[in-house]
């Protein structure tokens, strides 16, 4: 400031001096944790966004942004849920929103599914809402994340497809044929080898029961050797007495029993 006398003339400059260093350190600390933020979240491919305590859109990473459809995270900054692209996949996956903004219970792992485009392609994902509040409690805000699984949706269908496949192959066989894990429990088994069992060894047995607890102890060596072989011909003696012999054939997948009657 410019300091005069009383007929008007200047005198001197009056001034201070603050060192803000210490403020410049901090202001470029949290740029920097910014940056390194955003490109954490930008290389993530989960959608992510936080929204403030009245649901605008505080931050959101690359592949939200995508999901949307704005040009860019920054884009969506100040923005509210009814700004955006509103395909049926975007309403379901922002709809737990504003409950977990009012009462504070985080959602965790939710699968939601819906439409994306006009092609009908469906997207699924886990999500989950988590609030942010204070030191006194009072609820600031959320985290948001969907982890897309779409792909293992897909998966999961064509395992189950394959499985019923592979069943009717199974049971439209003429043979027994079943399949044990490593320790030696069902993983897979027709009518023809339950009727086969029945017949042998008076036991019921189903997909999940281990066979060597439902054999004879004086049986068991002999059905480990059969995952110890190729091929041997195998005798058992019913309960009429009559003698049978059971060509063995056995893979790392599939054991098959060609008996020589039909059970």
């Amino acid at each position: 400031n410019l300091v005069r006398n009383e007929q008007g003339e200047s005198l001197y400059i009056a001034g201070t001096v603050e060192d803000i260093s210490e403020r410049k350190k901090t202001e470029e600390f949290l740029l920097q944790d910014r940056n390194q933020l955003r490109i954490l979240i930008d290389n993530i491919p989960d959608y992510i966004y936080l929204k403030d305590a009245y649901g605008k859109f505080i931050i959101a990473n690359k592949a939200f942004a995508g999901l949307v459809r704005a040009e860019s995270p920054d884009e969506l900054t100040g923005l509210s849920q009814s700004d955006l692209v509103q395909h049926e996949f975007a309403v379901n996956f922002l709809k737990d929103d504003t409950e977990t903004l009012n009462n504070g219970i985080p959602v965790i792992n939710k699968e939601e599914k819906g439409f994306v485009d006009h092609e009908k392609r469906v997207l699924y994902a886990y999500t989950s809402k988590i609030p942010l509040k204070d030191r006194k409690g009072n609820i600031t805000g959320l985290i948001g994340i969907g982890r897309n699984i779409t792909n293992l949706k897909i998966a999961e269908q064509q395992i189950i497809e394959n499985q019923a496949n592979l069943t009717a192959v199974i049971e439209s066989a003429k043979n027994s044929v079943w399949a044990i894990d490593k320790k030696y429990k069902l993983i897979t088994l027709n009518t023809y080898f339950k009727k086969f069992f029945k017949s042998f060894f008076r036991k019921d047995i189903s997909i999940g029961t281990n066979i060597l607890d439902v054999l004879p102890e004086n049986e068991r060596l002999k059905w480990k050797e059969i995952y110890k072989k190729d091929k041997f011909l195998y005798s058992k003696s019913n309960a009429d007495m009559l003698s049978r012999w059971i060509q063995i054939e056995y893979n790392d997948f599939l054991a098959n029993y060609q008996n020589s009657d039909q059970f």
